[in-house]
C-alpha cells in the first residue's frame, strides 16, 4: 500500500503488553525493567504532535477571556506588591483567593508584566504544555498518534476545556498538573515499571496548593505513593515523600498563622446552604455538564469505570500497577462525589474540568493497553466520527427533519435563482468531490464496499445538511460549518467501515482539528447566559467574553464598548476620592474590577462575602445560586464601617469629590447601633483575628471558633 510521501504515519505493528504472571508480580524487585522492549515512536510522530499542541495554543488564545473573580486575586498581588501583605483590604487578614499556588505564580510574574496579558499568557502557554506533555508520555506507547488524537479531539472538542484554559482562574494550571501527575503514573502503569515517588508526590502537592479542594481528587493517588514508598523503602520511604509534605506544611501553616485558618475566606462563603439543598443543585450540575458534553462525559464516565473494574480485576489477580490504576480512577469518582456534595458552581462545567481531563487520559490508557493494535486507531476514528454525529447534532438544536429538509431545499433554489453562478460552481465541486472520494475508496487498500459505504454515507448525511441549511434559516456561516463537520464525519466513517488497516497521517490529524473548532470555535448554537433548567448555573464565558475582534491581551474594562467599562470607572473614581478626601468604604457586587480599579485606600464589603470573613458567617438568603450566595449583612457592620453606600446622594457626591461624604461617612461609624449584640460579639471575634496582633493570646484563643464557625 502506497501512501503520500512526509503524510501518512503507519504506526509499528507491537505486540500486547501481556500483564505479569501473579508470582511474577509478588516477588519481581522493584529495580526489575520489563522484559518487553517499550515501542518506538512512529516516524513523524513529533509534527503530529506539535501540529495538536499549535491548535491548542490557537484554541485557548481565541476563547481567551478573564473573569471577575480572577481581579480578586489581582488586588491581593497588587496589595502585597505594594506592601500591605496577601490581603483584599488593607488592614485586615482575609485569604480572598481559593488558589495559594497560582496566586504565588502571579506574584512573581507581576514584578516584571501586566497581570491581565500574562494571565491570559499563562493560560494559553497551558494549554500546548498540556498536550505536549501527553504527546511525551505516549511516545514510547503502543498506537501513539491514535491516542494522542483522541485525548486531543475530546479535550479542543469541550468548552469547558478550552475556555476555562485562560478566565484567569487557577483551573488551566489545574489541568496542566492532573494531566502531568495521571499520564506519568499511566505511563509507569502500562510499562509494568515501578511506580515513581517524589515527582508524582510533588505534583499532588502542588494540585493541593492550585486549589485546597483538589485534595479529594489526590488523596487516594497518594496514598498510592505512600504504601509504594513504605514497600520499597520500609520506613526511609517517607523521606521521599517529604519535599511534597514541605510544600503542603509551608503554605497552610502560614495560612493558619496568618489568616487564622488554613482555609480560603471562599470556603466559608460558598457553605451556607442547607446540605439536602446542595446535594440536589450539585447532582443538577452534574447533569447539566453531561448534557453539554454529551460525548466527552460518556468517554469519561466509562473509562473511569472501566479502569475501576480493571484496577480491581488486577488488584486480585497482584499485578503491577493495578493498584495504582484504581488509586487514579476511584479519585476522580472521589472528586465528583466532592462536586455534588457542595453544590456544584455557578459556572458550567468549571468543577469538572479536572474530572474531564483525568477521565479522558484514563480512557485512552485503557484502551492503549488492552485493545489490539490495529483496533486502537480504528477506535480514534469510529470516536471522531461520533463526536462528529454529536456536534451536528447538538449544536443545531432539534432539527425537524421533513420540515428542516423541504425548507433546505427551497432555500437552495432561493440561492440558485439568486446567485446561480456561486451556486453552480459549489455543487460542481461538491459532486467533484464525491467522485474523487468514490474513486479513492475504490482502491486496493479498501474492501470491496468501500465506495459503496462512502456514497451511502455521503447520500445520508448529505440530506441532514441540506435539513441543517433549512433549520438555520439564514445563518449561512453556521450552516457551513456544520456541513464541513458532516463531510469530516462522512470520510472518517467511510474509512472505519472499509479499510482493511487503518494508517493515521497528518491529514487525520487536521481533520481532528477541524471537527473540534467545530464543536469549541465555530459559534454554531446560539449561547445564552444563564442555563434554562437551573438558572443558577451560568455560562460564565459568554457573560464576560468581548467581541471576536476584541484584544485578548488588554482587560475588557480600559476601553470603551465593553460591558465592563462602567465597572472600571467606578473604581477609578471611587480612587480618585480617596486620594483627594481619604479611605471610604464601599458596599459592592462585582468586588473583583471595582475593588481592582479602587485601589488600596478603598474597603471593599463584598455582598457575596467572598472577600469578607464577616460577611461569610452570617446567615445567606435561601434562594441564593451556588457559588455566589447573597448574605444578610447587619446594618450595624456597614455602619461601623462607614459604607457610603448607605449615605444619601453617595454616588453623585463621590462622583463630584464632595468632601462631606467622607465626613458624614466618619460620623456614622462614630455613632453605629448593632440591633443584634450576636452579630456584633462576631464582629468582634472576626476584627480580633483579621486585623488583631497576629501572635496575642486573645486572638489565638478566637481562632478555633473563627475557622470553624457555627452558624
Amino acid at each position: 500500500m502506497a501512501s503520500e510521501p512526509g503524510t501518512d504515519i503507519v504506526e509499528p505493528s507491537v505486540n500486547r503488553i501481556s500483564a505479569a504472571p501473579a508470582d511474577h508480580a509478588a516477588v519481581a524487585p522493584a529495580s526489575e525493567s520489563p522484559t518487553t522492549p517499550a515501542p518506538t515512536a512512529p516516524s513523524g510522530y513529533g509534527r503530529i504532535v506539535l501540529l495538536v499542541m499549535g491548535a491548542g495554543v490557537g484554541f485557548a488564545y481565541w476563547r481567551a477571556w478573564v473573569c471577575d473573580d480572577a481581579f480578586i486575586t489581582f488586588r491581593h498581588v497588587s496589595n502585597c506588591l505594594a506592601g500591605h501583605g496577601p490581603v483584599f483590604n488593607v488592614g485586615e487578614r482575609v485569604q480572598a483567593f481559593t488558589h495559594p499556588l497560582w496566586f504565588l505564580l502571579l506574584l512573581a510574574g507581576a514584578t516584571v508584566a501586566n497581570m491581565y496579558a500574562m494571565v491570559v499568557a499563562m493560560g494559553i502557554a497551558a494549554t500546548g504544555a498540556l498536550l505536549g506533555a501527553v504527546g511525551l508520555f505516549l511516545r514510547h506507547g503502543r498506537q501513539p498518534v491514535a491516542r494522542l488524537l483522541l485525548v486531543a479531539l475530546l479535550l479542543l472538542g469541550s468548552h469547558t476545556f478550552v475556555e476555562y484554559q485562560t478566565s484567569g482562574l487557577e483551573t488551566g494550571l489545574s489541568h496542566l498538573l492532573v494531566a502531568l501527575l495521571w499520564g506519568w503514573l499511566l505511563r509507569a502503569v502500562e510499562q509494568e515499571r515501578p511506580i515513581p515517588v517524589v515527582g508524582p508526590a510533588v505534583l499532588g502537592a502542588l494540585l493541593m496548593l492550585n486549589r485546597p479542594d483538589h485534595v479529594f481528587l489526590c488523596v487516594l493517588p497518594m496514598l498510592g505513593l505512600l504504601v509504594v514508598a513504605l514497600r520499597r523503602h520500609k520506613l526511609g520511604g517517607l523521606l521521599r515523600l517529604v519535599p511534597a509534605g514541605v510544600l503542603l506544611v509551608a503554605w497552610y501553616g502560614f495560612a493558619t498563622v496568618y489568616y487564622g485558618t488554613p482555609f480560603p475566606n471562599t470556603a466559608y462563603a460558598k457553605a451556607g446552604l442547607a446540605q439536602s439543598v446542595l446535594w440536589r443543585r450539585g447532582l443538577g450540575y452534574v447533569v447539566d455538564y453531561a448534557h453539554s458534553e454529551p460525548v466527552q462525559a460518556a468517554f469519561a464516565g466509562l473509562a473511569i469505570l472501566l479502569a475501576v473494574a480493571i484496577g480491581v480485576r488486577g488488584l486480585i489477580a497482584r499485578r503491577r500497577g493495578a493498584g495504582m490504576l484504581l488509586c487514579l480512577a476511584m479519585g476522580v469518582v472521589l472528586h465528583v462525589a466532592y462536586v455534588a456534595h457542595v453544590g456544584g458552581d455557578f459556572m458550567r462545567g468549571r468543577f469538572l474540568g479536572v474530572t474531564l481531563v483525568a477521565g479522558v487520559l484514563l480512557g485512552q490508557h485503557v484502551i492503549g493497553r488492552f485493545l489490539p493494535d490495529r483496533d486502537i486507531a480504528r477506535a480514534c476514528l469510529l470516536a471522531l466520527s461520533m463526536t462528529g454525529l454529536a456536534i451536528c447534532v447538538n449544536e443545531p438544536g432539534r432539527v425537524l427533519l421533513p420540515a428542516a429538509l423541504i425548507d433546505g431545499l427551497l432555500r437552495l433554489s432561493d440561492q440558485l435563482y439568486y446567485t446561480p453562478i456561486w451556486t453552480t460552481a459549489l455543487a460542481a465541486f461538491l459532486i467533484t468531490v464525491l467522485a474523487t472520494g468514490i474513486r479513492a475508496f475504490s482502491r486496493s487498500e479498501y474492501r470491496p464496499w468501500g465506495p459503496r459505504v462512502f456514497a451511502a454515507t455521503a447520500l445520508v448525511l448529505g440530506l441532514y445538511a441540506i435539513a441543517i441549511i433549512g433549520q438555520l434559516q439564514s445563518r449561512w456561516l453556521s450552516a457551513a460549518a456544520l456541513v464541513i463537520c458532516l463531510g469530516v464525519v462522512t470520510y472518517a466513517l467511510a474509512i472505519f467501515a472499509s479499510r482493511r488497516a487503518v494508517r493515521l497521517s497528518t491529514r487525520i490529524a487536521w481533520l481532528v482539528i477541524v471537527l473540534a473548532a467545530g464543536g469549541t470555535l465555530s459559534g454554531i448554537r446560539p449561547r445564552t447566559a444563564s442555563c434554562a433548567k437551573d438558572p443558577g448555573i451560568a455560562d460564565e464565558y459568554l457573560w464576560y467574553a468581548g467581541p471576536r475582534t476584541a484584544p485578548r491581551f488588554r482587560e475588557p474594562g480600559t476601553y470603551p464598548g465593553s460591558r465592563f467599562h462602567d465597572w472600571a470607572q467606578e473604581g477609578q473614581r471611587a480612587r480618585a476620592y480617596t486620594d483627594a478626601h481619604g479611605p471610604i468604604t464601599l458596599y459592592i457586587g462585582p468586588a473583583g474590577h471595582i475593588g481592582h480599579h479602587a485601589g488600596p485606600d478603598v474597603h471593599v464589603v463584598d455582598c457575596f462575602g467572598l472577600t469578607d470573613a464577616f460577611v461569610a458567617r452570617c446567615s445567606p438568603n435561601l434562594k441564593s445560586r451556588v457559588g455566589h450566595l447573597e448574605y444578610e449583612v447587619p446594618t450595624g457592620y456597614l455602619e461601623s464601617l462607614g459604607a457610603v453606600n448607605l449615605l444619601p446622594d453617595w454616588q453623585e457626591r463621590m462622583h463630584n469629590l464632595d468632601p462631606s461624604l467622607a465626613e458624614d461617612a466618619r460620623e456614622m461609624a462614630r455613632d453605629a447601633q448593632w440591633a443584634d449584640p450576636e452579630a456584633r460579639r462576631r464582629y468582634e471575634q472576626t476584627k480580633l483575628v483579621t486585623s488583631g496582633d497576629i501572635w496575642s493570646k486573645e486572638r489565638w484563643a478566637a481562632i478555633l471558633d473563627f475557622a470553624w464557625p457555627i452558624r
